[in-house]
């Protein structure tokens, strides 16, 4: 199994244009309101089967996977009924955005588990500070998308002898 933690974690999440720790290490761009520490975890062993965990303190709310928009604002709704996390709008819909597109990206990415420990959520958005992605397969390549055929790829492509006589057909 491949196993992204640390840093190598959250350059794949930031190639998915989500938020993770800032560089300076603060969340000063998040604001003093509401301010919410979360662990969102994607199970795929639950009796159910997969569902997402959305932990808040002692408390948390599961819902099956793929996630929806609807279960996502379901699951906002749990969390806010048990007073884990504040009814703002902002806020709610800050927590919403982020559990679809984690659910989208575990999906994209054919993920075993991953898992967001913490997140912090705010009005004014959210930050990853850790993550952890279990792959079921060899992960996407790190760097740049390849744009031209070269390595094993290019089928079709004469090979080169590199000074031996070519092979008989």
């Amino acid at each position: 199994m491949n196993v992204h933690t640390g840093p190598e974690a959250l350059i794949d999440l930031e190639r998915f244009g989500l938020r993770v720790h800032p560089a300076d290490g603060t969340h000063e761009s998040l604001g003093k309101r509401h301010r919410t520490k979360v662990r969102i975890a994607i199970d795929p062993t639950a009796t159910a089967g997969p569902s997402m965990i959305v932990s808040i303190g002692e408390g948390e709310a599961r819902r099956l996977m793929p996630l929806a928009p609807f279960e996502a604002t379901t699951m906002v709704d749990e969390l806010v009924a048990r007073g884990l996390l504040v009814g703002n709008e902002r806020l709610r819909h800050t927590v919403e955005h982020l559990l679809a597109r984690l659910s989208e990206i575990y999906i994209e990415l054919r993920l075993n588990t991953l898992t967001i420990d913490p997140a912090i959520v705010s009005e004014a958005g959210y930050c990853i500070d850790a993550a952890r992605l279990d792959f079921s397969h060899r992960p996407p390549h790190a760097g740049k998308e390849q744009k031209t055929t070269g390595g094993r790829d290019n089928v079709g492509v004469q090979p080169r002898s590199h000074g031996r006589p070519p092979l008989a057909h």
